[in-house]
């Protein structure tokens, strides 16, 4: 993995950003915050593209459901 991959990989957010996406959602992340989100990872890379961003050029993850317990 290159640097530049790295860094894309490892992309904080900024706090409250994924307070804004729905449970169970996919994020596109772009300089610590969130610009897009989508049902499926699919349709997050359909919309990404429309709004003219190429793959490497931000980082994803899926918002975890209310269901996930963390102790």
């Amino acid at each position: 993995m290159t640097t530049a991959a790295l860094k894309r990989a490892l992309q904080p957010v900024k706090p409250g950003e994924l307070d804004k996406v729905p449970p169970g959602y996919w994020a596109a992340i772009v300089d610590g915050r969130v610009v897009a989100w989508a049902r499926t990872l699919e349709e997050l890379r359909e919309i990404m593209a429309r709004k003219g961003y190429k793959k490497d050029e931000y980082g994803v993850i899926k918002v975890p459901g209310h269901d996930l317990l963390v102790v």
